[in-house]
Order: structure tokens, then C-alpha cells, then sequence
């Protein structure tokens, strides 16, 4: 099996099923009930917004939406430091 195929089988097959990121629903309601509260009380929401902004940046490592690095092979590669090597073929 070439890498072509391993990775096709492994993005489109094995892992399918999984979504592109991450959800952490407790983090999401929370900053976003924050919002609503400190805008009810006409307080500064510029930190909390900056917060928001990192949380649902999918490439931050913030909590909140986070990408799975799972899901496909270069990404799975990368963060594993996975190297396929090459051998001869019998």
C-alpha cells in the first residue's frame, strides 16, 4: 500500500466519521453568556470579545472550538511526527 492509498483510506474511510474540530460547548455558553451580561450592564465587552475571538479560532489553542488533529492523515502526521519511510517491495 502506498502512502496515496494510507492516507486516502485513513482521511475518507477510518476517520470519516470525525468532525473538522472540536466543540467545547461549556466554554462557547459561557463566554457567550458573559457577553450578554456585561452588554445588559453596559460594561466593557472589548476583553471579552478578544477572548470570544480566540475561542472560536479553530487554530488556537484557546478552549472553545479546536481543530482535530486527528482527523486527517497530514495533520495527524504532523502533530505525531509520524515519517513514512519507504521499503523495497518483495
Amino acid at each position: 500500500m502506498t502512502e496515496e492509498e494510507a492516507e486516502d483510506f485513513y482521511n475518507n474511510r477510518a476517520m470519516a466519521h470525525l468532525t473538522e474540530n472540536k466543540y467545547d460547548i461549556n466554554t462557547l455558553q459561557g463566554l457567550q453568556l458573559e457577553l450578554d451580561l456585561k452588554e445588559k450592564l453596559g460594561q466593557d465587552t472589548t476583553e471579552i470579545k478578544e477572548r470570544i475571538a480566540k475561542a472560536i479560532d479553530p487554530d488556537d489553542e484557546s478552549p472553545g472550538i479546536r481543530k482535530n488533529k486527528g482527523k486527517k492523515w497530514k495533520d495527524l502526521k504532523a502533530n505525531m511526527n509520524l515519517k513514512v519511510i519507504k521499503t523495497k517491495e518483495s
